[in-house]
């Protein structure tokens, strides 16, 4: 279930979600969601965060990582990536994690 309104923050736990079908396809992440109802295409660097949300991941983990493969100041990462993590949580791709939750 999407959770519309819950806003992130880099302390935020983040994992894919379990219910879309994703593949890779020339390097690009495809995935379809059933329950959103539409099928969603993920560049180069979409796709790289799609991957490192494969474990649970803090969103300040994922924006550091980024940074620094693609040697980008922090603002500006957590600028792009912020909202595009936001879409993908309330389009129920992403889930967060309660920071109570036990992971499994």
């Amino acid at each position: 279930m999407a959770r519309m309104g819950m806003s992130l923050t880099s302390e935020s736990l983040l994992v894919q979600d379990s219910e879309p079908i994703a593949a890779t396809i020339d390097e690009d992440v495809v995935m379809l969601s059933v329950r959103a109802g539409a099928y969603f295409g993920l560049n180069d660097v979409g796709s790289e965060i799609w991957n490192m949300l494969a474990t649970p991941r803090r969103l300040g983990d994922v924006c550091r990582s980024l940074s620094s493969l693609y040697e980008v100041d922090d603002e500006t990462v957590a600028r792009d990536v912020f909202p595009f993590l936001q879409m993908l949580v309330d389009s129920g791709l992403v889930r967060m994690i309660d920071q109570g939750q036990t992971i499994l």
